[in-house]
């Protein structure tokens, strides 16, 4: 499961063909918001949309438009130096409609495999964080695609006690964007990270340790989109 709600405004688009068969594809970037650190900070994403919806998208929607995305999400890394990559966070539209001012929706939800033992962060505030790799696979191709998970206080709690390399997990949280200076060659460098409002724990009971009522004492439910969808559990079975 792999999915995107994502609002933002259109700052870039253009229509091209693929020479095979003249397939129209339309590639826009996004500028959407999230928070960190109690300021709001804002990212570009780049998005495709094909075929009809491609059209549709270049010829609805100028620069300057602003809309809701449903999407897949797909991670690509990008080389910027010899030896050198960074990963890069691009969406494919599975539907494109105009949003108004006041919506703002950034809501990731991804079902994978666990890549290794959460990394457990103690900081001086008191919070603790947790830091998961998660790997889902990609349509026709034979790797998969990494992401970058980041849990807070009872959620990273729950992921260092249940989670472990090879579970079988699923979550719901907001796209943002890390960015900062490498230390070798001083390049600035970004990475997108998921992080978590929901985490569910899709293993048996005896795999994870976890009776359900921990479960649903340390993982609340949030807003989901207006929409009604699979539950991640469902979508995994």
């Amino acid at each position: 499961m792999n999915n995107i709600f994502l609002t933002g405004t259109l700052t870039r688009a253009e229509l091209r063909h693929t020479p095979q068969d003249q397939t129209p594809i339309c590639e826009f970037d996004l500028e959407f918001q999230f928070e960190r650190r109690d300021a709001v900070v804002r990212e570009t994403v780049t998005v495709t949309a094909w075929n009809d919806l491609g059209t549709d998208v270049y010829n609805r929607f100028p620069v300057g438009s602003r809309v809701l995305i449903e999407g897949l999400t797909q991670i690509e890394q990008v080389p910027v130096a010899e030896n050198r990559t960074i990963s890069r966070l691009s969406i494919r539209a599975l539907r494109v409609q105009s949003a108004s001012p006041e919506q703002n929706l950034n809501s990731v939800l991804l079902v994978g495999y666990v890549g290794g033992d959460p990394d457990r962060k103690d900081q001086e505030s008191g919070n603790v964080v947790a830091n998961v790799s998660l790997a889902i696979n990609r349509p026709k191709s034979e790797e998969p695609d990494w992401y970058s998970l980041e849990l807070w206080n009872k959620r990273a709690e729950v992921a260092m006690n249940y989670v472990r390399k090879g579970s079988l997990i699923g979550v719901t949280g907001t796209l943002k964007i890390d960015r900062w200076t490498d230390k070798a060659t001083q390049l600035p460098r970004t990475k997108p990270m998921i992080r978590v409002d929901r985490l569910e724990l899709l293993g048996s009971k005896r795999e994870t340790g976890l009776e359900e009522t921990e479960a649903e004492t340390e993982t609340p439910e949030v807003a989901a989109p207006n929409r009604k969808r699979k539950t991640a559990k469902a979508s995994a079975a």
